[in-house]
């Protein structure tokens, strides 16, 4: 389990088809086993050295993500799990993607970043003012469009989240892995009105 606050970038050194090969940009101690979320995506480390860390990717995940798309060079967002009594500083994330969503806008404005994001409505719970995580990061939904069969989700990055994370980087046409807030979909899932 993750908290969708975004502590460290690494770099894509290798991609394989079932496969990463990540250098994080400052040493981190992982232990084999280890969960760790790859741009909000739920991996186990397989091993590492001194300088990268190897994960290995399950067919879903290749089809689900964005992480088969991945190219050497890419920067992608690390995050360590949730430690017992550690604070909660976003929402609860699980790593566990819903759906690949579209950046349709990225635009500065003095210095934060607004993005809509497009995705399929039946792919993600969502609710203007509840938590998304878009690529792991904790994010606070501004507006929701519901039209055809899609949303269009605005948010906005604050100065400390697009400088820590790579998504103030991502341009229109851009992919990106969303999850559900687990709070709004246990809601959902045991009929509670929302």
């Amino acid at each position: 389990m993750f908290q969708g606050i975004i502590k460290q970038l690494g770099l894509l050194e290798k991609r394989s088809r079932r496969s990463l090969v990540i250098s994080p940009e400052k040493p981190w101690a992982f232990a084999k086993g280890e969960s760790v979320a790859i741009d909000g995506v739920c991996l186990t480390v397989a091993g590492f050295t001194k300088k990268v860390c190897f994960f290995d990717l399950g067919e879903e995940t290749v089809k689900k993500t964005t992480l088969g798309r991945l190219k050497s060079g890419d920067w992608v967002n690390i995050e360590r799990p949730l430690r017992m009594g550690e604070p909660i500083s976003g929402h609860i994330v699980l790593g566990h993607v819903d759906a690949v969503g579209r950046i349709q806008r990225s635009q500065k404005r003095n210095n934060s970043v607004l993005i809509t994001l497009d995705i399929p409505a039946k792919d993600c719970l969502v609710a203007a003012k509840g938590c998304l995580a878009v690529d792991g990061i904790s994010l606070t939904v501004n507006h929701v469009h519901r039209s055809n069969g899609r949303l269009s989700i605005d948010f906005c990055l604050i100065p400390e989240t697009a400088h820590r994370t790579m998504l103030a980087h991502k341009k229109s046409g851009d992919l990106v892995n969303v999850e559900s807030d687990y709070l709004f979909r246990l809601l959902k899932l045991s009929n509670v009105k929302t």
